[in-house]
């Protein structure tokens, strides 16, 4: 990975210069999205959610076999009828980006280069975060669950300078986030940007 062709927002979120990859997650987490790829799992979820609805309604559990089959399928139903609204969401916002990847990218002679200013990905990040925490409630629900999310570090963390970054790129971070991002509610802000926050403290002790 090559992270000056991406803007950060914070040390869970990074996009592409052209919009079509995000890297969710940091350290040992991190996940690859290809926008195309990401857009074809909607519809790969809309079809499975549809099934089960199709074979709940359909009046077929007699046995007592069946009956649990219901019972599985009604769970496997409920976690994932959220995917295909969470994933339009995060779709909405990423296909503007995609779009006009110069509308939200840093405005010629901006200062602080390499990081994400917009909203819009303030908004991605948040909706990536559901999703993990959906992912992680399916994964204890149905058998051999295939995540979304998969890490591409299996053994060692990634130790790109947004991963690791210096004493200097801390503080950077951290001064970046209060001069583009100051506007959000405080319960996303904190969300958001408490770690760079803690991290540019750390650099002070």
């Amino acid at each position: 990975m090559a992270p000056t062709q991406f803007y950060c927002l914070n040390r869970r979120y990074m996009r592409a210069l052209d919009g079509k990859i995000i890297i969710y997650e940091g350290g040992e987490q991190h996940a690859k999205l290809h926008f195309k790829e990401f857009t074809a799992l909607l519809a790969e979820h809309d079809e499975a959610v549809s099934d089960i609805r199709e074979f709940l309604d359909g009046g077929l559990c007699l046995s007592k076999d069946h009956m649990m089959y219901e019972l599985i399928a009604g769970a496997v139903c409920k976690v994932l009828t959220p995917y295909p609204a969470q994933l339009s969401d995060i779709l909405a916002h990423w296909r503007k980006i995609v779009t006009h990847p110069t509308r939200y990218g840093i405005p010629d002679g901006a200062k602080d280069e390499g990081m994400c200013i917009h909203a819009i990905d303030v908004s991605i990040c948040e909706g990536l975060a559901t999703l993990k925490a959906l992912e992680d409630a399916a994964e204890t629900c149905i058998p051999h669950y295939q995540r979304i999310l998969v890490p591409i570090f299996t053994s060692e963390p990634c130790r790109c300078n947004i991963c690791e970054p210096s004493i200097e790129r801390r503080r950077w971070h951290w001064a970046c986030a209060q001069k583009y991002h100051s506007t959000l509610p405080a319960p996303i802000f904190e969300r958001m940007f408490a770690g760079l926050r803690e991290d540019a403290e750390a650099t002070r002790q």
